[in-house]
């Protein structure tokens, strides 16, 4: 899983559910996170590196090295490790579990090295390091951030985490690789028109621009360029106000230079096609080799919103997924404070559904058209396309040459047109939803493929040239609809109580009765948040929850649905210790707990677990009949189909 530019070439999150994000956003989580990853960042990370069998040479993301030198092998290893499939699988089965490998179609054998970061992300605030060198906890996701000094110690880490919390209950911080675009010579024919993009006379934002001259009524706009930075000297950038919160997360805060051209060409198109009181706040998350963190590009969006951008532009994405979620947090509450985020729906020629986070429903996902009207040929397409932009032989500014130009095609090149057609639209009404402004391009779209919303073009593609005659047009909507609870869990010190956002909402009431008694208001939540930690429930009580909104100051939403819980506590002083043969347990009675639940297994992440259920009563347990070797073991206690978290992990060498 790795991200790619789109063009040719965790309140916290609850572990094992979802949470929403603190409405006090702030931009010192943005920098402390630039500051981890910026010291911590090595120039060796790769995405894939391909093994060909009999080969001692390498594919490492398309260039070729030697096996032993990128791999640290001595020349009879590698004669060794290269022979056949199976040699190279064996070989680095043996590295620890910090490689891994997939066998392809060609005879090949793609590796990955997933804790090459040496950076783990938990999904919730913990104080537990599990050996980290640095510690962060962030705010605006609320999750922890552990690194390490090492691939090993990572994934040992890790190993112990989901043991611990579950598999969802962590995540290795990946790079991301930018890959240099398709670019063009500009001859004297392409130089011809003016502007430059066919695509911005194509949407007429020229004759906007032109109309915008003067006028004392139109808002200064930021829009927010996640990219590569900006070679600001270039002429598209003349009487340009680069915006001050501009700021890089690769490099020294200062530097937003490009280094790679892709976040100049399209912070070019903006600018062609808009009037200069749309400011460009250039946000820089790759290094000079095009490499980036999933974590730097998280952070560039809560800084976008900590910086109150308007529109958000992310011509990028993560391409065969499709249940990523890192940045939907931060994606949500933009949408909430009414920021639209245009994405790039790829350059796979595949269903848009597999690239994140085009796939996601709160941003404004654009594939791109020829100047012919067709689809272009590399652009992805699906039921999230929402609009279609110019993306084919875009003319615009270049970062090697200040009065030049420069020519690239893809998918994004398509969404800075629409990122400037709803900064228009914000120009006449900062304060328009973001379904007021995916309205407005709707109303103004001219319909490319099949009557009405299509898998290619989605509602078509806007042309502005009427925008200003017309003013907004579209209504604000007011939506309705119930919290739902989503889960319900026993934590550490606390039932963890999860539920889905109400859009209107101005804050969360939550009721909740013991068994044979009463509902009764026990928490009001501010509408930012989604999730809340009920400390003062009773461990071997029996709780029901159920949530309403608070929508005015007079309205309330329903009930959305009731949730019911045994509050278990994880029995205390666990403890284990090892004779031959067998595996020897004792902990203390949990309160309320009719069965307890012990795991066994030789893996450390508890794959090929054996499970022992005892009596509530019990106290102590022997595991016999063990051979010899290293065995983790954990325990939770359970009644009425409610279990507590489990207990921390014990390893124990059998003699």
């Amino acid at each position: 899983m790795f991200f790619i530019l789109l063009f040719i070439g965790v309140a916290c999150l609850p572990l094992g559910g979802r949470a929403a994000v603190s409405p006090s956003v702030t931009r010192s989580d943005a920098e402390k996170v630039a500051e981890l990853v910026y010291n911590n960042w090595q120039n060796d990370y790769f995405e894939e590196t391909l093994v060909t069998p009999g080969s001692q040479k390498v594919e490492v993301d398309g260039k070729t090295r030697s096996f032993a030198r990128h791999f640290g092998a001595s020349a009879s290893e590698t004669s060794l490790a290269v022979r056949s499939q199976g040699t190279i699988d064996a070989y680095f089965r043996n590295s620890g579990g910090i490689y891994q490998t997939e066998r392809r179609k060609d005879g090949k054998v793609a590796v990955t090295a997933p804790f090459q970061m040496q950076r783990l992300v938990v999904l919730a605030r913990i104080n537990e390091t599990y050996g980290a060198k640095e510690v962060l906890h962030t705010q605006n996701d609320q999750d922890t951030i552990l690194q390490f000094e090492s691939q090993e110690e990572t994934r040992a880490a890790y190993d112990k985490i989901i043991a611990r919390y579950g598999e969802n209950s962590c995540y290795p911080d990946r790079y991301v690789q930018l890959f240099d675009g398709e670019s063009y010579g500009v001859n004297d024919a392409l130089k011809a028109g003016h502007p430059y993009s066919w695509g911005v006379r194509y949407m007429q934002m020229d004759q906007l621009k032109e109309q915008a001259a003067g006028r004392k009524d139109l808002a200064t706009i930021s829009v927010a360029l996640i990219d590569s930075g900006i070679n600001k000297n270039s002429f598209f950038f003349d009487g340009r106000t680069i915006h001050p919160a501009s700021k890089s997360f690769i490099s020294e805060p200062g530097d937003i230079a490009d280094d790679l051209g892709h976040g100049t060409h399209v912070a070019g198109v903006i600018a062609e096609a808009t009037p200069a009181n749309v400011q460009l706040m250039i946000l820089k998350v790759t290094n000079a080799s095009g490499k980036a963190s999933f974590l730097t590009i998280r952070e560039a969006f809560w800084y976008a919103i900590s910086q109150k951008a308007n529109v958000i532009n992310f011509s990028m994405g993560s391409s065969d997924v499709s249940d990523m979620d890192i940045l939907d947090k931060a994606i949500n509450y933009a949408s909430k404070l009414r920021i639209p985020i245009c994405v790039a729906s790829g350059n796979t020629k595949s269903d848009v559904k597999h690239t994140y986070p085009a796939n996601n429903d709160k941003v404004i996902t654009v594939s791109a058209v020829t100047s012919s009207g067709s689809l272009a040929p590399y652009s992805n397409y699906g039921s999230k396309i929402d609009f279609t932009a110019p993306g084919d032989r875009i003319i615009g500014a270049s970062k090697w040459n200040d009065k030049g130009l420069t020519v690239y095609s893809g998918t994004s090149m398509a969404s800075p047109h629409i990122a400037a057609a709803c900064a228009y639209i914000k120009m006449l009404r900062p304060s328009a939803s973001v379904d007021l402004v995916v309205d407005e391009l709707k109303r103004l779209s001219v319909d490319l493929g099949a009557r009405g919303k299509d898998k290619k073009f989605g509602y078509g593609c806007p042309v502005l040239g009427t925008l200003f005659q017309t003013n907004i047009v579209s209504k604000e909507k007011t939506y309705t609809s119930k919290p739902k609870i989503t889960s319900l869990l026993n934590f550490d010190k606390a039932v963890l109580v999860t539920w889905t956002p109400v859009k209107t909402a101005k804050q969360y009431l939550i009721y909740r009765k013991k068994a044979g008694g009463d509902y009764s208001l026990v928490k009001k939540v501010p509408a930012g948040r989604l999730l809340w930690y009920d400390k003062k429930a009773k461990s071997g009580v029996k709780y029901s929850y159920k949530i309403k909104a608070k929508v005015s100051s007079k309205k309330y939403t329903g009930y959305g649905n009731k949730a019911g819980l045994v509050r278990l506590m994880v029995p205390g002083a666990f403890r284990a210790s090892a004779a031959s043969g067998s595996i020897s347990l004792a902990w203390k009675k949990a309160r309320g707990a009719k069965v307890y639940q012990i795991q066994l297994s030789s893996y450390a992440d508890f794959r090929e677990a054996v499970n022992y259920k005892l009596s509530g009563k019990k106290t102590g347990a022997r595991i016999p009949g063990l051979g010899k070797g290293t065995y983790y073991v954990r325990i939770r206690s359970g009644r009425q189909s409610s279990w507590s978290a489990w207990s921390a992990v014990l390893g124990r060498d059998v003699p």
